[in-house]
């Protein structure tokens, strides 16, 4: 009796496991660093519609396995035909969901394998809308920062950046973020604020941050100060 019960703790602790899965790395099953729900509504009972979209979400991402998969011999033929039918079953999912943040984030996620920025930003920015707490935070940010900046959105990039940042669990990832977001404040004329983020930059990344560095001199020229 007493084994049994051991093994059917055991089985629910391996079943609710999870831990963090950065953007640019190949969706695995279960998905790590994803809640299958949230702890408010974790022992509701799911429902028929609810069943049917996570077994139609897990075959998308089965998809995107297949197209990022780097041993596949039938990648070059297959990748794009898949990566399509993919983004179909996904951009289906977030209209019968619109307020499920899980779809609009691996939508965004399968935008943003083939350079689709225009959707890879509508699909983050719904995503940053219903949870600014979704684990895939810091990784968005990144993204979203740049294409903001090249749109000429630099506040929103700006304010994109610093969410993102501390959220990072990455040094590198903050001193190169903090850099980008020297740049989109520059470009607001926030100079103070540039200089206080070149300066953050290279404090996280001394080495090979050439574009803070340089950065950091044009700031200073502009406001008159020197080093």
């Amino acid at each position: 009796m007493i084994r049994g019960r051991v093994a059917v703790v055991a089985t629910l602790l391996l079943g609710c496991s999870w831990g963090l899965l950065p953007a640019r790395a190949a969706p695995s099953e279960p998905i790590p660093g994803e809640r299958t729900a949230q702890p408010s509504d974790f022992w509701k009972r799911p429902t028929a519609n609810q069943r049917l979209a996570e077994r139609k979400l897990q075959d998308a991402l089965r998809l995107l396995r297949f197209a990022l998969d780097p041993l596949s011999s039938r990648l070059r033929v297959a990748r794009p035909r898949v990566l399509i039918q993919a983004r179909r079953q996904l951009a289906a999912l977030t209209r019968a969901f619109p307020k499920n943040a899980r779809f609009w984030y691996w939508r965004g996620y399968a935008a943003h394998l083939v350079r689709d920025e225009t959707t890879t930003l509508r699909a983050w920015m719904k995503v940053w809308t219903l949870d600014k707490h979704h684990w895939g935070i810091p990784d968005m940010a990144f993204s979203l920062g740049v294409i903001l900046a090249k749109r000429g959105r630099y506040a929103e990039s700006v304010r994109i950046y610093q969410y993102g940042m501390p959220r990072s669990a990455r040094l590198s990832t903050r001193g190169i973020m903090a850099s980008n977001c020297a740049e989109s404040a520059m470009a607001t004329g926030a100079l103070t604020l540039a200089i206080r983020l070149y300066r953050q930059s290279l404090r996280l990344r001394p080495r090979n941050n050439s574009a803070a560095w340089w950065g950091l001199m044009v700031a200073l020229d502009r406001r008159g100060l020197t080093w």
